[in-house]
């Protein structure tokens, strides 16, 4: 028996070293292990459900370890230095925090994507996305949060950069044109589509910021989002978007944990800014990849929770004659804390919305687009009637209480 194994062991490892030799760079070496649990192209050219699942796994698991790493390394550096945002009026937490979370984000996302690319050269580098203006225009977005988190940057010149970055983005292919709206059809946008894709950059990149107001909020329903898009990009079996996916949801798993009530660290501008610059990112590239415009709307009601809190945001300040940039204590969020929710419960409110988002996007693809997107509409027309029945008591308690300011944990 002994002797039985120990040849079985001596004709293991001489395969083994035979497939060593043949492959001699590391990255071949490494493929071994890969190929073995069926990550490559099948004789028909796609790829099994299976090994999609693998891509994912893997992507995905090596981000989260890499941002929950990173998060511990900013955190000290910022408590080392003197990076931290102090307690004050409009802020809830008691002690200074770091504020500049998006660096690890960034970090995570950045080395993941070239460890992708080394893995997966034939889904990540053998594509014809614009990786250049991607990476210029999200640096942009980065580089104007960042400098934000540690000096204010009036709020016309995140905006200009913003624009800088849709149009980098447009000028490297990518753009919203044409246009599907529900019940209506698809619209050819023309000249207008430049315009149409920096305002949709400028608007998905500051919808994260806006609900970046309570510990856990942002990250928790942007986690929520991705997975949404994930499935959506296994389902339309768009690889790069699903790579891209496994990797952002990967950094937010990591970077949650450290941002839970109480955090530990905030996302700042910089990360919030760069997550909605991603997502923008991701459904626009949707239309690159020659699917009908039909397939672009799950991703937008994915990104309902954000898109949501935008169009509120903005309409609210433009109806009632002030700057659409100028900061207020009646986003969604505060609504929810006047009438007396705590900052968990009112997170998790938030991350139902999410799924329910979420859940209804992913139904789009399997049943009918306006009986899912029907079902959503109803239930947010009972949420509106709801609000309309308390507004009496949330502007007693808005009166009553916003002047504390204790509702705003991040100060963001």
């Amino acid at each position: 028996m002994l002797r039985t194994g120990a040849a079985q062991w001596i004709v293991y490892v001489s395969s083994f070293r035979g497939a060593l030799v043949r492959r001699l760079d590391c990255r071949n070496y490494l493929a071994v292990s890969i190929k073995s649990a069926g990550f490559y192209r099948n004789y028909y050219g796609e790829r099994k459900l299976s090994e999609q699942f693998t891509a994912i796994a893997i992507l995905a698991c090596v981000c989260a370890a890499l941002s929950g790493v990173l998060n511990i390394a900013v955190i000290r550096f910022c408590h080392k230095y003197g990076i931290l945002d102090k307690p004050g009026l409009h802020k809830r937490h008691k002690n200074p925090t770091p504020n500049i979370g998006g660096v690890a984000i960034l970090l995570s996302v950045v080395i993941t994507l070239v460890f992708g690319a080394w893995l997966y050269p034939e889904i990540l580098l053998e594509s014809d996305i614009p990786w250049v203006a991607i990476g210029l225009a999200g640096f942009l977005i980065f580089a104007v949060g960042l400098v934000d988190d540690l000096r204010p940057v009036p709020p016309f010149g995140k905006l200009f950069t913003q624009t800088i970055a849709g149009l980098i983005l447009y000028s490297g292919g990518l753009a919203v044109d044409p246009i599907y709206l529900p019940f209506v059809g698809e619209i050819t946008l023309g000249g207008w589509s430049s315009l149409v894709t920096v305002f949709w950059v400028v608007a998905l990149s500051n919808a994260v910021n806006l609900i970046d107001g309570l510990d856990g909020l942002a990250l928790g329903v942007s986690l929520i989002a991705a997975v949404s898009l994930m499935m959506i990009a296994l389902a339309l079996n768009l690889e790069v978007v699903l790579a891209i996916c496994a990797i952002l949801s990967g950094a937010l798993a990591g970077s949650l944990y450290f941002n839970l009530h109480p955090a530990r660290i905030f996302l700042g501008d910089s990360g919030s800014l760069l997550i909605g610059f991603i997502f923008a990112t991701l459904s626009l590239l949707v239309p690159i990849k020659s699917y009908t415009t039909a397939a672009l709307l799950p991703p937008l009601i994915a990104l309902g929770i954000p898109i949501i809190e935008t169009a509120s945001s903005a309409l609210r300040r433009f109806l009632a004659g002030r700057s659409v940039f100028a900061a207020d204590r009646r986003h969604l969020f505060h609504y929810l804390g006047y009438l007396g929710l705590g900052p968990r419960a009112t997170v998790r409110i938030f991350w139902l919305g999410g799924v329910l988002c979420g859940v209804t996007s992913i139904a789009m693809l399997f049943w009918d687009r306006r009986l899912a997107l029907g079902a959503l509409l109803a239930v947010m027309v009972v949420v509106f009637i709801v609000f309309l029945i308390l507004r009496p008591r949330l502007s007693r308690a808005e009166l009553k209480i916003g002047a504390r300011g204790d509702l705003d944990e991040s100060g963001s």
